[in-house]
């Protein structure tokens, strides 16, 4: 693998992680039961 291609990856990863905490910040931010589940 490439220097580029590692820091792409290493960018996504990034990414992937502000994604996850987000939505669970999202989720847990709801107060209706269905959202809940749906989160």
């Amino acid at each position: 693998m490439g220097l580029v291609c590692k820091k792409h990856v290493g960018g996504q990863f990034v990414e992937v992680a502000d994604s996850i905490s987000a939505n669970i910040a999202e989720g847990f931010g709801r107060y209706n039961k269905k959202d809940k589940i749906k989160f």
